[in-house]
């Protein structure tokens, strides 16, 4: 089940700082933890719905980790260096999490996402 997760100015996310971002992933009951064992994730946040990838996190590279909130794997934890977000800029985003196994991809989460400037 997809879940609609904003990032809003209230999240605190700022340009220039490391930041993690969890998502703890039901099934299509909303409530049921998804068991995600195994499962290839990516992150995105993107300049729109379509638009340019600025930042790109994966199981693959690490920057993706699974864990779990009821002992079932159920977590996904993305991890945002300083660096990354310095180079996007701050400003109006779009993210999701999927996941790319092949014959099983989908959207495990979405939403906008406010990129705050740090002030520094």
């Amino acid at each position: 089940m997809a879940l609609n997760q904003p990032i809003t100015t209230s999240d605190n996310f700022f340009a220039g700082e490391d930041k993690t971002i969890t998502f703890d992933v039901t099934q299509a009951d909303g409530t049921t933890p998804q068991v995600m064992t195994g499962w290839a994730l990516t992150w995105e946040l993107k300049a729109s719905v379509t638009g340019a990838i600025a930042i790109s996190k994966t199981t693959a590279a690490g920057t993706v980790a699974l864990s779990s909130k009821f002992g079932t794997n159920d977590r996904a934890t993305v991890t945002i260096a300083d660096g990354d977000t310095e180079s996007a800029g701050a400003g109006a985003y779009y993210h999701h999490l999927r996941r790319t196994d092949a014959g099983s991809e989908q959207i495990l989460a979405y939403g906008d996402v406010t990129l705050r400037a740090s002030g520094l």
